[in-house]
């Protein structure tokens, strides 16, 4: 049987109210920059910021973050480690060692790994080209920015919201969680995309 593991409190409940205000707030303020990423993949040092908009800017401006797709290597957690919860942390390093037990478990036959495919902390399949930050709203020591981001391709422009949720820690602000599709629907999360299920 496998052992149930113990998964940060997400705090993923988002309103309606929320959504509006969220939606108001990002279209008269967003962070100076509009990135555009592409495939580089380069390491570089990441460090969290005393500000909820500052920590986000950070991760999404890193190709790492932005790019990565269908699994989150060691490596990878070690690298996003300072700007991530050690809750988050925590769980990202349970989901895989649930991947190397499913594999043993399942050596044998051919069923595929269930896992979520496509990126790891963007909610569009197609991943983005761009994105903008919002203002954050902030309640205590826990904070929900909002992250417009696009896709231009052949059949237009595509874009969305994202919620990134942060918790203060030790004076920084860091990653927790993040709301896809603005909480379209309440489950789908961070959190819940890289949780191994059979």
């Amino acid at each position: 049987m496998q052992k149930k593991t113990e998964h940060p409190k997400n705090n993923s409940h988002i309103t309606i109210v929320d959504i509006i205000i969220m939606t108001v707030v990002m279209s008269v303020f967003s962070a100076s920059c509009s990135v555009s990423h592409s495939n580089n993949q380069n390491k570089t040092t990441i460090a969290p910021s005393t500000t909820p908009e500052e920590t986000v800017k950070v991760l999404y401006s890193d190709a790492i973050f932005f790019n990565i797709r269908n699994s989150i290597h060691p490596e990878t957690i070690s690298h996003l480690a300072p700007c991530i919860t050690p809750e988050l942390k925590i769980h990202f390093e349970s989901h895989n060692k649930n991947i190397e037990k499913w594999k043993q478990k399942h050596k044998d036959s051919e069923l595929k790994l269930p896992v979520s495919e496509g990126p790891i902390f963007l909610s569009n399949y197609e991943g983005a080209n761009s994105f903008k930050i919002g203002k954050a709203m902030i309640e205590g020591k826990l904070a929900k920015v909002p992250v417009s981001l696009s896709i231009k391709n052949s059949d237009g422009l595509y874009k969305w919201i994202d919620i990134a949720l942060l918790k203060q820690v030790g004076g920084f602000w860091l990653l927790n969680n993040i709301i896809f599709q603005s909480g379209i629907d309440k489950n789908n999360t961070l959190l819940n995309r890289v949780l191994l299920s059979e």
